[in-house]
């Protein structure tokens, strides 16, 4: 199809020895890339956020309807 470069995002960890078969099955698709694609670039971000992602926004909303909202591990937490 004429394709010269191939970026594929993945996520963080993926592992073919992952205990999680959906952290296993990035691993997977990661090597059904490479051997598509031997030099295309795997990007393997921890998080993506957008308006309709399913963990940032979902979060935001708790804030505005909460009167209180817990800290990831104490507060100290990066996200």
């Amino acid at each position: 199809m004429g394709v010269t470069r191939f970026v594929h995002v993945s996520g963080i960890g993926a592992k073919p020895d992952s205990s999680s078969s959906y952290i296993r099955s990035r691993s997977e698709g990661e090597e059904a890339v490479r051997a598509a694609f031997p030099q295309a670039v795997i990007v393997r971000p921890s998080v993506m956020f957008g308006p309709d992602d399913a963990f940032l926004m979902p979060l935001a909303n708790l804030t505005q309807k909460l009167p209180i909202f817990p800290l990831f591990g104490a507060g100290e937490t990066a996200l």
